[in-house]
């Protein structure tokens, strides 16, 4: 697969909760309508995102901006290695429902020597739109662990991200050190295709947290000092 693309579109409900330790927010989860269960082991999932100079993606995720695109690349495992299958991903919101496009990439070193040109190079080698990079720059790394669920039906599911972390990344050669956000945050989603939205309040109305329009890359700009 080297390119894929969600037609359908699907919802994502966050939720934030710092009350709560992993351990119980697993148990609430267990017990929710649909019988949710593990699915996957749990891992740490790592994004480059990638802005505009004047910043467009903050500032119309900020003003709920409708029809808005974020750009990131996304791979799974530790953060500073060998990476073996990045993927580009443009994360497309109409409302409230989210769509993406995939796209593979090649293999590239995420280390003190990684730039903007590693990321050319790897776009320029890939069946992904080559002018999307020329309109934005890196921005942001961000690292959390994740766990997943998913109901018996298969129609829902619930992740659980922990350990959230972010830091600065430049276009020449420049990672800054990533700070953790918060040791007792978690952000909780449920996530469904559209046309299982009659059922999800009745799963949502039972996550006893509050549930959060503000995306990670946002929370992180804002926190690092970024915008």
């Amino acid at each position: 697969m080297e390119r894929e693309v969600d037609n359908q579109g699907r919802f994502e409900r966050k939720f934030l909760t710092q009350e709560l330790s992993l351990n119980e927010l697993e148990q609430i989860i267990k017990l929710l309508p649909g019988v949710f269960r593990d699915l996957y082991h749990p891992r740490y999932v790592n994004n480059i995102y990638f802005d505009s100079e004047e910043m467009d993606s903050y500032h119309q995720n900020v003003s709920g901006i409708a029809r808005r695109t974020k750009t990131r690349i996304r791979w799974y495992g530790d953060l500073t290695q060998h990476v073996k299958s990045p993927v580009l991903e443009l994360k497309h919101k109409v409302g409230s429902v989210g769509f993406k496009e995939k796209f593979n990439l090649p293999s590239f070193t995420f280390d003190r020597s990684f730039n903007n040109q590693v990321i050319q190079t790897c776009v320029a080698s890939s069946t992904s739109p080559k002018a999307i990079l020329g309109l934005v720059k890196p921005v942001l790394i961000n690292r959390y662990k994740r766990k997943y669920f998913l109901s018996c039906c298969g129609r829902y599911r619930v992740t659980i991200d922990t350990e959230l972390s972010a830091g600065a990344l430049n276009t020449v050669s420049e990672i800054s050190p990533l700070r953790v956000r918060h040791h007792r945050t978690c952000v909780v989603e449920l996530k469904y295709d559209t046309p299982h939205d009659d059922d999800a309040p009745i799963i949502s109305s039972l996550l006893p947290y509050r549930m959060t329009k503000s995306s990670k890359y946002v929370s992180a700009l804002e926190e690092i000092g970024l915008c």
